[in-house]
């Protein structure tokens, strides 16, 4: 009885499979056009054998659709054999799908055509697992040599809330050009996008990014010593409640040979941490919908085929421009938007400078151009918050010789103190003021204290 049971289950499980198979391209296609925001379109049409994808914008996609084959399960031969809800595999030269002018200026001098090949699985819980390979690239003339590594995207995302993970690996990238004496070599390139919140009305909003690069080696005419710095950006937009999200960001570039400390200053690691906090979540996904139909209008205006389309297109834009206007007091919120600035420059010793600013601004009416000059109007009391310099004396005079005068003048002043070469500054805003030493200045005042 049990058996037979199981063999039922077994037979309605796969009927309602081959009912629903071929549902989950179109929630692919539009799973990847949330993802891009607009910046690609993706669009489907049925094949024998699976499906052509045409992929816009046709500024870096050429009229050629991309044919991807469809292997349908429950068991796939393609990519692999396996058991699971599809199989996709699709190969070909790059030429094929790009336009025109990207691909002459690729096959110019190339010295075999570059490929590239796609592979993807979908299992029964509606994981995508994709591999995009590209073959390497080695294009070589008198004056100019361009070598890129094989480049590896990967992904992995969920085609119901499309939360998952992209990266890419490019292992090497080298350019040199004999007329300017041009040499740069890019080695461990890696970036990865990750998606860990569900989008909010088909807009991508809370997402993480990051870039790294182990080496990065520049020689040219002017700079005739080899270089060699590393470098790592990571940007992330994460909730903080119901209204508010933070927008992080973090830099860090490390020089890795003394030649590249001394282009750099002294400066052997430099760390730059910028949040915008506790900005609002309705206001930045207005701004992320009304900058979709900017582009429309922007397309429009360039491909315009007389002056009264074009005039049209110019109208909407101003239109939308002066739009931004009330989104900003939505966006950056005064009394809980914050500004906070972490630097780091690390040489013979180490500097900082901290900012911690919270918004003060009125809300801003009118058009465009009658809120900036409400800006300009209101700039020195748009922030209040804390102020600490620490600087290092060795690092000021080879930045700008002047920097030790003007710091010497806040030290004699009393408005500085000087720990071992390191001048230390901490001030307040407040109310359009700078307080030091529990003294408020305006500019003016301040200017005077010190000269």
């Amino acid at each position: 009885m049990n058996r037979v049971l199981s063999l039922l289950l077994i037979a309605s499980s796969i009927a309602t499979f081959a009912e629903a198979k071929g549902d989950y391209i179109e929630k692919i296609v539009h799973m990847y056009n949330v993802i891009y925001g607009g910046s690609l379109e993706f669009n489907q049409t049925k094949t024998k054998d699976g499906y052509s994808l045409d992929i816009k914008p046709k500024d870096i996609f050429s009229n050629n659709r991309v044919d991807i084959l469809v292997d349908n399960g429950p068991l796939i031969t393609k990519p692999s054999l396996s058991f699971a809800k599809a199989g996709f595999v699709a190969d070909g030269n790059i030429s094929s799908i790009l336009n025109k002018q990207i691909v002459n200026f690729i096959q110019k001098d190339i010295k075999e055509p570059i490929k590239y090949k796609y592979e993807g699985k979908l299992s029964f819980t509606g994981e995508l697992d994709e591999t995009i390979t590209i073959s390497p690239t080695h294009r070589e003339s008198s004056s100019n040599r361009l070598n890129i590594s094989k480049v590896i995207a990967t992904s992995s995302f969920d085609i119901d809330n499309f939360l998952g993970e992209q990266s890419i690996k490019i292992d090497n990238f080298s350019y040199s050009n004999k007329f300017d004496a041009i040499d740069i070599n890019i080695s461990g390139i890696n970036t990865t996008i990750t998606v860990d919140q569900e989008p909010i009305d088909d807009i991508m909003l809370f997402s993480k990014y990051s870039i790294n690069i182990d080496s990065l080696k520049y020689k040219s005419d002017k700079q005739k010593t080899m270089v060699n710095y590393s470098s790592k950006v990571e940007s992330a937009i994460v909730r903080v409640d119901r209204e508010l999200l933070d927008f992080k960001n973090n830099y860090k570039i490390e020089a890795l040979d003394e030649p590249s400390i001394t282009l750099a200053k002294g400066i052997k690691e430099s760390n730059i941490k910028l949040d915008f906090k506790n900005l609002g979540i309705d206001g930045m996904l207005e701004l992320l919908k009304m900058q979709k139909e900017l582009n429309q209008y922007n397309k429009q205006m360039h491909n315009a085929k007389d002056d009264v389309a074009m005039q049209k297109a110019i109208l909407k834009i101003q239109d939308y421009t002066n739009k931004i206007v009330p989104l900003w007091n939505k966006t950056i919120i005064a009394n809980k938007s914050r500004l906070v600035v972490d630097l780091e420059l690390i040489g013979i010793k180490k500097s900082t400078l901290k900012l911690d600013l919270i918004y003060k601004g009125k809300p801003l009416t009118g058009d465009a151009q009658n809120a900036v000059i409400s800006l300009m109007a209101q700039q020195l009391n748009l922030f209040d918050g804390d102020i600490e310099i620490e600087l290092d004396s060795s690092l000021a005079s080879t930045i700008n010789p002047f920097a030790i005068i003007a710091l010497e003048m806040f030290k004699n002043k009393g408005l500085a103190k000087v720990d071992n070469g390191v001048y230390r500054l901490k001030a307040k805003l407040k109310n359009g003021k700078i307080v030091i030493n529990g003294k408020a200045y305006t500019i003016a005042e301040l200017a005077k204290a010190i000269f």
